[in-house]
């Protein structure tokens, strides 16, 4: 289920405060990260909400940070990251980014919660190619016994270990 979607002028108050406070302690971050705070101020994405409604099912727990895991990844891209792991350890020891993506430090998304927000995107045309696990079978299957595949291999070899040791002595 689609969860709570907040809205661009939302996100953009949001964003105005956490990069303001950041300036105040580091105005020098600002000026690394110029084309990507413009870049995420003007970037809209309540037109895609229509679009998400679908990959979602209607039970369940709602999903949240929806559009911040979408612009995690578009900034993932715009820093050239290719490891999701290593984009999510950088964007946590950057305040800034946090803030461009619309989270706090303490509530920014973690890498599996990435892998499977790109899962859902990329299967979305393909909802039938995940594997679904096999259960086990609910019989006891276990306690019972197999019947031996050679049933008289072993009175044949306790009869020719006797015979060897009668033969042992006349050489």
């Amino acid at each position: 289920m689609l969860g709570v979607w907040r809205g661009h002028a939302e996100f953009q108050r949001f964003m105005v405060e956490a990069v303001n406070r950041e300036f105040k302690h580091n105005p020098r971050s600002i000026e690394t990260h110029e084309a990507a705070v413009l870049k995420m101020y003007y970037l809209n994405l309540d037109n895609i909400r229509d679009d998400f409604q679908p990959l979602f099912s209607v039970t369940g727990k709602p999903s949240n940070q929806q559009p911040e895991l979408f612009r995690s990844l578009l900034l993932m891209s715009h820093y050239k990251y290719q490891g999701i792991d290593e984009w999510v350890d950088h964007a946590l020891s950057t305040p800034i980014l946090c803030a461009l993506i619309g989270v706090t430090p303490d509530n920014f998304p973690g890498a599996s919660t990435h892998r499977d927000f790109l899962a859902r995107l990329w299967m979305a045309d393909k909802p039938n190619r995940l594997k679904r696990l096999k259960l086990k079978p609910k019989g006891k299957y276990g306690k019972q016994k197999l019947p031996p595949k050679h049933p008289g291999i072993i009175a044949y070899t306790n009869l020719t270990i006797k015979h060897c040791n009668k033969n042992q002595g006349k050489i």
